[in-house]
């Protein structure tokens, strides 16, 4: 098993993890957002 490959894969699970969190904020602000509009 190498090192490196583990480290690159949490890396990227964590980037990919950190990019899903800000997806579903934005779309949980832009749906505040509509509900104080109406």
């Amino acid at each position: 098993m190498r090192v490196g490959g583990f480290g690159a894969r949490i890396i990227s699970g964590w980037v990919y993890g950190t990019k899903l969190k800000d997806v579903l904020n934005l779309f949980m602000a832009l749906s505040v957002a509509q509900q104080k509009s109406y």
